[in-house]
Formats: C-alpha cells, structure tokens, sequence
C-alpha cells in the first residue's frame, strides 16, 4: 500500500513537496488549500541558481530556461544613499550570486500543472482549521505542513513543533515598479530626526518589477498620518506620491506603484522539522526575511530533500519514524545559518538609520552590503 500523505498548502513548498513524494515514494497524496485555485498572493520572486536546478529537476527547465518566462537578474547592482532633498551617493557593485527573477503566480502554475501531471490531487476553498488538521493527522500516514509563515498546522501542535517568534520594528509594502530593470536596485533615504526608508527592486518579468519598501519604526508616526492610509489599511495616493518623492532622484524616472499595507516581518523558526507523522516544509518550519532573498528557493529545495530522506529512509530499512527524525535533524542543520542571517537583517532598517545619522551618507556607502 502506497502512503498515504495530506499536504496543507499549494504553495511552492506544497506543490514541490507534492511532486517529489509521488516521484520518491509513489505516495498518495493530497493538497489541501484554502485559497481559491487561481488566487496567488505576491507579485515577483527572485530564484537562486539551485533554485532554477530545482526546477529542472521536475522537468521544467524550458520555464527557467526557455526566455518566454521569467527575466535573468545581471549580477551589477546599483545602490544609492543620501538624505530626503539632498544629493544621492551612488555605485555599482557586482554581487556574488546569480538571480532569476519570475512572477510568482507564473511560478506557482507551472507547479500546479506539475504535480496534477504527477496525479496529485488538489483541494481548493478548504476550511483549514486545527480540528481539520487533527483529523487530517489521524486519517493519514503523513501530514505535511506547507502553509507558509502563518502556518496552521505549526500552530496546531505547536506544543510539539516548539515554535519562537520573534516581530521586526520595521515595517514594509510590497509594490511595484514602472519600467523595465535588468538587476537589483537599493536605495537608502535617510529622513533627518526621523528614519531610514529603503527600496529594495528587481524584475520579475521583462517590462515588471518589484519594489520592497521598508521604512524605520521613526518614520511610522509620519507615514501613519493623516491623507496617508486608504479606508481599508492600504497606502493612499498621498503616501505613495510621497514615497516616490523621497526616491525619485535614485530611480531615474521609474516610479513606486500599486496597492500593499504596512506589514512587520514576523520571524519564526521550530525546535524541530518533525515531530510523529508531522512535518513541516518552508515557511511553516523557519520564516526566511525577504531581504536575504532565500525565501521561496529555501523552500523548494527544502521540499526535494524531505521527500529523499524519506524515500532513502524507506529504501534504507529504517522506519518512517526513524525516516522523519533523519529529516528533522538535517532540516535544522540546513537552515541554522539562515535562521541566523534572518535574526540579524530583521531590524537591520532601525540600525541603519542610527549609522548614517552618526557617519553621513558617505560612509554609510563603504558599510550598507545589500
């Protein structure tokens, strides 16, 4: 009898996760997400080199290859840093690592159509709820949980899984960008007396971008003001034109667009991966800081490896008990160093905006490593 494996979550951890368990194991597997089918949250991502192997690995290395998707990031980047009025400090620097820029709801559907070829079956509009996830626990052999940083099924058992979490004081809004980018752009704006704000831009297709914009707990007051939030929580016209104006000399003309709340990244990271027949994949293990841009190609990769330990395991003799302890333990010693880097970037705005207050513009170049 084949296993039979419950995935919460149709995410890039949950469709990866999905089709290697059917290519490894021969599983039977099923998704199960809340989300409408074509309901995709995020605008782009931006893919490390394992992570474009990744792809490959399932056979769609024409999506990552081919050029009709997606957009080849340069490894220049143009960074610049000044104070709101005054003149920009401005350098180009070559980056170590190569990126892979892609819309993620692009990604997410060739994922879909993967693990449908595969014969995973996919539930949409479910009611995750913890009675659910219990009852899905105890009706199959394996319950994965791929539900991302607000992980239910962390959450659940989280007595087991011994989550800590730990929220930035910045805060940040994900938009776009007009025109056309072909590698990152970093941008640091100092506000005297109040903050730092920063862009953080990429493509993700050829004429897309996206834009992270995170601002210093100092500015919070000001960008909370009046005329500056929409009924529903989302910046208004008057916060973006004002955004814009603090970086419309860095941009050269492309322009902050769009519609994002103010968020704080909530880092959370397990004492554990595993725990009896329940693992967690991705986000819903160790919530990556979309700064280090690790974050999507962590959990990719994270996927394929839980389902070969699993499938070593099993070819190996060992139980699956024992298969998931495996798991847990090299899931932890993988992730430590990005757990680690998340824990220092999180409230590295705060910081900065303290560092070119004391050093200047100048200085604070030869020190800000995006």
């Amino acid at each position: 009898m084949p296993l039979k494996i419950t995935v919460i979550g149709a995410g890039a951890a949950g469709l990866n996760t999905s089709i290697h368990l059917r290519r490894f194991l021969n599983a039977d597997v099923t998704i199960l997400e809340r989300a409408e089918e074509h309901e995709t949250p995020g605008l782009g991502v931006a893919l490390l080199s394992f992570a474009r192997d990744e792809m490959r690995l399932i056979g769609l290395g024409d999506f990552v290859d081919g050029g009709a998707y997606g957009m080849p990031i340069s490894t220049t980047t143009r960074v610049f840093a000044g104070s709101a009025g005054g003149p920009l400090a401005e350098e180009e620097r070559i980056q170590e690592v190569d990126y892979w820029g892609v819309r993620r709801s692009e990604l997410v559907a060739k994922l879909r159509r993967a693990a449908a070829d595969e014969g995973v079956r996919i539930e949409y509009r479910t009611d995750i709820t913890p009675d659910r996830v219990r009852t899905e626990r105890s009706a199959c052999d394996v319950l994965v949980g791929a539900d991302g940083a607000g992980s239910v099924v962390r959450s659940t058992f989280a007595e087991e899984f011994k989550p800590t979490i730990r929220e930035a004081t910045s805060r940040y809004a994900w938009l776009q960008l007009t025109g056309r980018l072909e590698q990152f752009v970093f941008g640091y704006i100092y506000l005297p007396g109040q903050g730092l704000v920063r862009i953080t831009a990429y493509p993700h297709a050829k004429d897309e971008c996206s834009a992270i914009i995170t601002h210093s707990a100092g500015l919070s007051g000001m960008l909370d003001g009046p005329g500056m939030l929409d009924a529903d929580g989302s910046l208004s016209t008057l916060a973006l034109e004002t955004i814009n104006g603090f970086f419309a000399k860095g941009l050269g003309g492309h322009r902050i667009v769009g519609s994002s709340r103010w968020r704080k990244f909530r880092a959370t990271s397990c004492a554990t991966a595993a725990s009896g027949n329940v693992a967690l994949v991705g986000d819903a293990f160790a919530t990556i800081h979309y700064e280090t841009g690790w974050g999507t190609s962590a959990a990719l990769q994270n996927a394929r490896i839980f389902c070969h330990i699993l499938a070593h395991s099993r070819d190996t003799g060992l139980t699956l008990p024992e298969g998931m302890a495996v798991y847990a333990r090299k899931t932890g010693e993988i992730t430590a160093a990005l757990v680690e880097t998340t824990a220092r970037v999180m409230d590295e705005v705060d910081g900065q905006a303290d560092v070119i207050a004391e050093i200047g513009t100048e200085r604070f170049m030869t020190l800000a490593t995006p």
